[in-house]
């Protein structure tokens, strides 16, 4: 299997006393899952440059292809994630002039739209354009402080903002050229099955199944569903080319069945297309 490994840190003091929930980890675990990335660790940081140095340290210690931050490219005194990049991987923080263009447009197309009266750009603007050396700006359609992309060695190091629209926006832009490089070649494949019955009655099954195919992620989660229990059992093979990750999950498939059926444990659905994420 190639590395398709990626680490994910969420930074920000609001996330860590409460005050704000974090979404990104969920949504980028989802979307990188979904093109065959292998989510390894998350991480929560406080805004704090050697915290947030020491878990970057951390994760490019287990070489993933990608890590990606979200949170602290702003312009106030706590956004410090570009600082603590430079610090961390060595490399002098400057003013990027390809940055500063892009917060110039966005800061004159947000006044244009009424959201500001003046796009001057004052120092505090101007320090969204300031990035570790070597660094690549990423455009933001959404909002005004660029992404940021350092390649490290082998691993890719991507700062997004932690406002959701914003990262969800240089996400599905600018970031998704690397994406299809970095990850070509590879994908997820998924499929489940709804059994009426408690989750202790087939862990036993579950257990047998997880051991016997080690590649694929087999994952049992309970609900009641009109006063009764269900089982959503889920298959899942990512990081490697599609045609092998299917004949994995096939062979796990057809002996998590066989199973289930000697067990006379009763299905109720079965496919592709069932609702594996949890709704929130």
């Amino acid at each position: 299997m190639s590395n398709n490994k990626v680490e994910l840190l969420a930074i920000g003091n609001e996330l860590l006393i409460g005050q704000v929930h974090d979404s990104n980890l969920y949504w980028l675990s989802g979307k990188l899952t979904g093109i065959g990335a292998l989510v390894w660790q998350g991480y929560v940081v406080r805004d704090d440059m050697d915290a947030i140095g020491e878990v970057v340290k951390i994760a490019l210690s287990h070489r993933p292809k990608l890590i990606i931050t979200s949170g602290g490219l702003g312009p106030t005194w706590d956004d410090i994630t570009v600082a603590a990049l430079g610090k961390a991987l060595g490399r002098e923080v400057r003013l990027d002039p390809k940055a500063l263009e892009m917060v110039r447009e966005r800061y004159e197309a947000v006044k244009k739209a009424g959201f500001v009266r003046d796009a001057t750009l004052t120092p505090e603007r101007k320090k969204m354009a300031y990035l570790p050396e070597g660094a690549v700006p990423l455009h933001n359609p959404v909002g005004t402080a660029p992404g940021v992309l350092i390649t490290e060695g082998e691993t890719n190091i991507v700062a997004l903002p932690g406002v959701p629209p914003e990262m969800r926006g240089i996400f599905e832009t600018s970031l998704q050229p690397y994406l299809r490089k970095w990850f070509s070649g590879v994908g997820t494949v998924q499929w489940g099955v709804i059994i009426g019955q408690g989750e202790s009655t087939i862990a036993a099954i579950v257990n047998e199944v997880a051991r016997a195919h080690p590649d694929v992620y087999v994952k049992s989660r309970a609900r009641i569903v009109d006063g009764k229990a269900k089982v959503l059992v889920t298959l899942t093979v990512s990081g490697m080319e599609k045609s092998r990750a299917m004949e994995k999950l096939n062979a796990a498939r057809e002996d998590l069945m066989r199973r289930l059926k000697e067990a006379d444990v009763p299905i109720l659905e079965e496919g592709e297309d069932l609702p594996f994420q949890q709704e929130s």
